[in-house]
């Protein structure tokens, strides 16, 4: 599969939008490239909603839920209300208070429930003796078997994350390599048909227009100089004008001409 190296969304945009324009060219693609495979072009926009549903699904899967927080703060809360006033019929006799000792404390997620399912066992079972002698009302028991369930269950979805977000993830992966293979393969056969015309881009954009690099990259190059005519390997020297000297003299021709 193709590593994901733009942003879905922008590709997305990019392929439907270019759907439409690149289907102008369906007739000539098939009756001058007949081995191209159609249904690149045909499915080009189920393709493009396909990787879209698929980084919805990524990014859903990958955020953090926010609901465990604010369920063991309340958790922690109801444990203690419970627990102080499950402790105080102890005291009276109206509890045993050896099952209080076996709660587990409210350090970790997991004991916080447990300890929220053991108080609320506890107090229904002695309620037709306590109802009379305690503050806590039966809705505040019905809170806290909520709350035991509801964190439970936030637990074991939180445990089970990495695995929703590594096959998320592999969907997306396939997804975008299916999107951008159909749309590059359909890009190949504009450039091929549109090439006299130059106009290729206007059917078939590149999606990585909009990244600047490669345009600025050509735009900045430096000219490079003109090379200068090489020179040859034995130069040659100028001749030196010299004055003629009078027959005669030191230095002059010992032939005379006639």
């Amino acid at each position: 599969m193709l590593q994901i190296n733009i942003e879905l969304q922008e590709a997305a945009t990019g392929i439907l939008g270019a759907a439409p324009k690149a289907a102008q060219l369906r007739p000539q693609i098939e009756k001058e490239l007949p081995y191209f495979d159609l249904s690149q072009l045909d499915k080009l926009v189920t393709y493009a909603r396909a990787m879209t549903f698929a980084q919805t699904n990524y990014l859903g899967a990958s955020t953090r839920s926010e609901q465990l927080p604010a369920l063991i703060e309340r958790g922690v809360a109801a444990r203690e209300l419970l627990l102080s006033d499950a402790t105080a019929l102890a005291h009276r006799g109206l509890l045993d208070g050896k099952k209080l000792t076996e709660l587990k404390g409210s350090v970790g997620y997991l004991n916080l429930a447990s300890d929220l399912g053991v108080l609320v066992t506890i107090l229904r079972e002695r309620w037709t003796d306590i109802a009379n002698r305690t503050a806590i009302q039966p809705s505040e028991l019905d809170d806290a078997e909520r709350l035991f369930g509801e964190i439970t269950e936030a637990v074991a979805a939180r445990n089970a994350q990495p695995a929703k977000v590594a096959s998320a993830g592999e969907e997306r992966q396939r997804a975008f390599t299916l999107a951008i293979a159909a749309y590059d393969s359909v890009r190949r056969a504009v450039n091929y048909l549109r090439w006299p015309q130059g106009d290729a881009d206007k059917y078939a954009p590149t999606l990585f227009a909009n990244r600047g690099s490669r345009s600025s990259a050509h735009k900045d190059e430096p000219v490079q100089p003109i090379a200068s005519p090489a020179q040859p390997n034995n130069p040659v020297v100028p001749q030196i004008a010299t004055t003629p000297i009078a027959p005669g003299m030191p230095g002059a021709s010992p032939f005379v001409d006639s």
